[in-house]
């Protein structure tokens, strides 16, 4: 599993957003829980029926609009909205000119936004602009707050309405590692330093909290100019964490009205009160554990998902910590998120309210657990006859039916699937298939078909069947296949 964020709506349900590649999709999937039980609630659903998601990049971050609907950003600069049945409401990237002017001048505008439902650009050839690099995001009060760039140099702040509009944009000291936002103020984490600087929603600093607790002088590491922090580059005074260098943080969250919840890399949670206090310190439920996200109800309850250590992708689980009491893992594992929904959804079958969507999500499950059996077909197969045109569950029908030895029925469910997905992962099963059959005609459309779609065609990457030399010689293909790029998104 990768990419697990953890999140409090106003009626302190929990959301998990994550992804799994132990099956033929990876997701994203948003799943609430029950923050009691952690039992499974329901779900908003980020892809079609033809398998198409909201954003054509992995998110990382999450928050809602004054209407409860979720706004997803990754990494790479995206950000995407969607509605509680997960249709797509808008789908942008964030922009930035790289340069100067030709005039040696800074831009007026140095960062803009762009639609991609209206601009499918797939390959930027201006290089003197890109998309940024999101580090943290945060919502309030109808705005969408983003940190980008690095987390050790000056970066700007940037800040959109929540139609994902740019607004305005000010200078910060540094890249923030995490963002909160709440009654007209910002904390920015900045991670070196372990400082959490207060702003106004303008970036006009107000305080800095002392993660560290040391009192450490602000004017060592910062200057304040015009109501504005500034990074000094000169040495420090013993400066963060000889004593400990894992010892940063690693993300954070508002913890009631004026409160916050620090989790740091060794994976201790630090309460800290409205001026920097520390009120509590939660040591690691297990050795040193990494926090990658944490989320807090409304009543104090702490929620902190962890992974096995900061360079891996082992997710321990979720711990509940609530007055000093710690209680987890939930939702523990590779596959510990699916079997609460696969309960539910037994139910619901049985108690005969299921949907074509639920008999699909089951196999789905089913499938995540190498549970390659006649039950399962059945499941898609039931699937596709209440809803003929969920191509999706007809791409999977095909591809389990080939890999359970009923070849032919399975190519011929891929074959009926493909032009309606266009999933590259699909065109190079069916594509093997034919190599294997001796069929160069038949091979040779899909390696066109799997050209137009990702441009150059590397098997390996789709599979580890078989070699894209191999395949090149069967079809006759000499070199490299030149680029192309499709009108596909």
């Amino acid at each position: 599993m990768i990419n697990r964020r953890l999140y409090i709506d106003g009626n302190d349900d929990l959301w998990v957003f994550f992804e799994d590649e132990n099956s033929y999709i990876d997701g994203p999937f948003l799943y609430c829980f029950d923050r009691q039980d952690f039992k499974f609630k329901k779900q908003i659903r980020l892809f079609t029926s033809a398998g198409r998601q909201p954003m054509s990049h992995s998110p990382l971050f999450a928050g809602q609009d004054s209407k409860g609907r979720f706004v997803l950003g990754s990494e790479l600069g995206h950000l995407a909205k969607i509605s509680q049945t997960g249709w797509q409401l808008f789908h942008k990237v964030l922009m930035e000119h790289k340069y100067l002017t030709t005039h040696g001048s800074k831009y007026k505008r140095p960062y803009f936004v762009r639609n991609v439902r209206r601009e499918k650009r797939q390959e930027e050839k201006n290089r003197r602009i890109g998309q940024i690099h999101i580090l943290s995001m945060a919502m309030a009060e109808n705005l969408i707050f983003i940190g980008q760039g690095c987390r050790c140099c000056p970066n700007d702040i940037l800040v959109l309405n929540e139609d994902g509009n740019l607004l305005y944009h000010f200078p910060f000291a540094v890249g923030p590692q995490a963002l909160c936002a709440r009654d007209g103020k910002l904390y920015l984490a900045d991670y070196y330093t372990n400082f959490i600087h207060v702003t106004d929603f303008k970036g006009k600093w107000i305080e800095s909290l002392d993660v560290l607790g040391s009192a450490r002088r602000l004017e060592d590491y910062y200057d304040l100019k015009q109501g504005l922090l500034q990074r000094t580059w000169g040495p420090v005074p013993d400066s963060n964490n000889e004593k400990d260098e894992d010892y940063y943080m690693s993300t954070m969250c508002s913890l009631g009205s004026a409160d916050l919840a620090v989790a740091m890399t060794h994976g201790s949670i630090l309460l800290l009160g409205e001026h920097g206090e520390i009120k509590r310190k939660i040591e690691s439920p297990e050795g040193s554990m990494y926090p990658v996200s944490i989320a807090a109800d409304s009543s104090g309850g702490i929620y902190v998902g962890y992974l096995d250590n900061e360079f891996s992708d082992d997710f321990v689980g979720i711990y509940q910590m609530r007055e000093g009491e710690i209680s987890g893992p939930f939702l523990s594992g590779d596959l510990g998120i699916f079997e609460s929904k696969e309960t539910y959804l037994k139910d619901k079958i049985a108690n005969f309210g299921a949907i074509a969507f639920d008999y699909f999500d089951l196999a789905d499950i089913r499938l995540r657990k190498d549970n390659l059996s006649q039950e399962t077909v059945e499941y898609l197969r039931k699937a596709v006859s209440l809803k003929p045109d969920f191509w999706l569950a007809v791409a999977y029908l095909g591809l389990t039916l080939n890999k359970m030895g009923d070849v032919s029925e399975g190519v011929a469910f891929m074959e009926k699937a493909f032009p309606k997905i266009l999933c590259p992962v699909l065109g190079a099963e069916i594509l093997i298939h034919y190599y294997r059959a001796g069929n160069k005609e038949k091979a040779m459309s899909y390696y066109r078909a799997l050209e137009k779609i990702d441009g150059e065609v590397e098997m390996e990457f789709y599979s580890e069947k078989i070699s894209t030399e191999e395949i090149k010689k069967f079809l006759g293909k000499k070199g490299r296949v030149k680029k192309q790029f499709s009108s596909f998104s």
